[in-house]
């Protein structure tokens, strides 16, 4: 049968104990089929007291072997001192409640930094919008004197413009007007040589049917 058991070494009135798997037919400091671990019970300072492999005891201990009484005690004392040291290093309550003020403040310090951040943009986009306008009415400040500069300029510019019209549109009304007084007499010559013609005609008749009745 295998069991898991000390085997002592070490000098007279300083033993130290290896913690070893063997045959229980074996004597104690005997032959063993493999060392999982030590045991110092005269440790000092930063000697190690007690180091387990605990990964091969439970392979042998899933194997069948069978620990001896110390042995046992021994890896109860191995997992508490384990549990101590991770304990140990897990935060306290105390610690926990801390990281979680920190971490309260930080989000509150970030939400108003977030909140400023955006009071400003929404300031600098006011400011825009009231800066446009002005720039909008300035704008139209300044081309109402240029507007009114160019309604004034525009009659100065028409009344030259005008007066050479109408001292062209004479000139060009001369000549048609004396083509046209020069055509009217040429085209009422012959109109009033025909109604002389007309007038002659009717008179002749006239004059020979009076002659007989004098004669008469």
């Amino acid at each position: 049968m295998v069991v898991i058991r000390l085997a002592r070494g070490g000098a007279k009135k300083s033993p130290f104990y290896h913690v070893v798997v063997t045959d229980k037919r074996n004597s104690r400091d005997g032959r063993f089929i493999e060392r999982v671990g030590l045991y110092n019970p005269m440790a000092r300072g930063q000697a190690v007291n007690l180091r387990l492999e605990m990964e091969r005891i439970d392979y042998w201990l899933g194997n069948g072997a069978e620990p001896s009484l110390r042995v046992k005690h021994l890896i109860k004392v191995f997992k508490q001192a384990n549990s101590a040291e991770i304990k140990a290093d897990l935060p306290t309550m105390a610690e926990q409640k801390k990281a979680q003020i920190e971490a309260a403040a930080h989000a509150v310090q970030k939400q108003k930094a977030k909140e400023k951040a955006k009071a400003k943009a929404e300031a600098e986009q006011k400011a825009e919008e009231v800066e446009k306008p002005s720039a909008e009415e300035t704008a139209s400040e300044s081309e109402q004197p240029a507007k009114a500069e160019a309604e004034a300029k525009e009659p100065e510019l028409k009344q030259p413009a005008k007066a050479e019209a109408e001292a062209k549109k004479p000139e060009s009304e001369q000549p048609i007007k004396a083509e046209a007084e020069a055509k009217k007499p040429e085209s009422e010559q012959p109109a009033k040589a025909e109604a002389e013609e007309k007038t002659a005609v009717e008179e002749e008749p006239a004059k020979s049917e009076s002659k007989p009745e004098e004669e008469k």
